[in-house]
């Protein structure tokens, strides 16, 4: 008997702009007394903004869900610093350049990792080769210029994405997490984040200049459908 496929993991991603638009404040209540606090240590207001507002995102997205008020949900950290609640509902969140993004699953099994970065920001050939295996770096030197910095990106939200959702960020080194330079296929990975198959990379569709990839680590190796919500 042929086993029948195995169904979709939904993740869903909520995106938020971070910085007027004529939009009203959101509600401070809604955060902690300590993340409030936080904000207060950012040099720059827009750096401070886009933190509060992330958490925003973050607190009421998972409130709605569970059924509880944003500020009495509690965060449990990982040894390596990522956030988790107890229970099902798995996420990830990320935020650039006046952008904040947020992946959410129901799965046990399941872990989410999510990145998203301005296509426009500089990149130098330090970074390129500091960031990339050295296949990675000579492919990418070797573009024109002028495309240069958004292929490296593309890599680096991969990269990134990955690293957060095997939970372990970047305590494990950038350059072992091995890409085809030409489609951003998943080649090689340190021993300790699993096997290439259990991963899966997906770009997701946002408006120019943003990149964002959302990576799934899945033992099942599920396929992953990303549902994109409206802007908050």
């Amino acid at each position: 008997m042929t086993q029948a496929a195995a169904a979709p993991l939904r993740v869903a991603i909520h995106w938020r702009f971070v910085g007027g638009c004529g939009r009203p404040a959101f509600d401070a209540a809604a955060l902690t007394a300590e993340e409030r606090a936080a904000a207060c240590r950012f040099l720059r207001p827009a750096d401070a903004a886009l933190w509060l507002e992330s958490r925003f995102l973050l607190r009421t997205t998972l409130a709605a869900r569970l059924g509880v008020a944003p500020d009495r949900l509690t965060f449990r950290r990982s040894r390596h610093g990522k956030p988790a609640l107890d229970g099902l509902l798995r996420f990830n969140l990320s935020h650039a350049g006046g952008l904040a993004l947020l992946a959410v699953a129901e799965d046990r099994l399941a872990e989410l990792g999510i990145d998203v970065e301005r296509a426009d920001r500089p990149v130098t050939e330090a970074l390129i080769r500091a960031a990339t295996a050295p296949a990675e770096a000579a492919a990418l030197l070797a573009l024109p210029e002028a495309r240069r910095g958004a292929a490296f990106l593309e890599l680096w939200t991969r990269k990134e994405s990955l690293l957060k959702a095997a939970g372990c960020g970047l305590s494990q080194p950038v350059r072992a997490v091995a890409l085809d330079p030409r489609d951003g296929r998943l080649l090689a990975l340190p021993p300790a984040l699993g096997r290439p198959e259990e991963h899966r990379l997906l770009k997701l569709a946002l408006p120019a200049p943003y990149l964002a990839v959302l990576a799934v680590r899945d033992p099942l190796r599920r396929p992953v459908l990303p549902e994109m919500t409206p802007p908050a």
